[in-house]
C-alpha cells in the first residue's frame, strides 16, 4: 500500500503550551524502515505533512490495521506489539520531488 491521506488527523492543538501538535496515523502499511518503499518509516512517507502543518518533533500515535480505507472502513487492529506505537516526525523534505513530505522515526 501507500500513505492514505484520510488516515492522518490532529489529536490536539499542542502539548502543554508548546508549538508541537500531536497526530494520529491510521494505516495498513508495515512499519518497515527508511529504505522500504511504502512503509510507515520510509523516507517521505507522509506526503502532505507540510500542507497539514506537521513539524519536526511532532509526536505521532500510529495504529496499524489489517485493512484501512478511511475512519469508517477499516478492519481489525494488527495483533501483537506492533499494532499501536509512537513515532515522531524526524524530517520534512525541503528539496527534490517530495518537498513537504515527512519522515517518521519509531520510538
Amino acid at each position: 500500500m501507500a500513505y492514505n491521506t484520510r488516515g492522518l488527523s490532529v489529536a490536539n492543538g499542542g502539548l502543554s503550551g508548546q508549538h508541537y501538535q500531536q497526530w494520529v496515523l491510521d494505516s495498513d502499511d508495515d512499519w518497515g524502515n527508511a529504505g522500504t518503499a511504502d512503509s510507515i518509516l520510509s523516507t517521505g512517507y507522509i506526503t502532505d505533512a507540510a500542507d497539514r502543518g506537521m513539524q519536526v518533533g511532532d509526536p505521532v500515535f500510529v495504529r496499524r490495521w489489517d485493512s484501512y480505507t478511511d475512519p469508517y472502513t477499516r478492519g481489525d487492529l494488527e495483533s501483537g506489539n506492533t499494532a499501536c506505537d509512537w513515532a515522531f516526525v524526524s524530517a520534512i523534505s525541503t528539496t527534490g520531488t517530495n518537498v513537504g513530505a515527512a519522515t517518521l522515526v519509531r520510538l
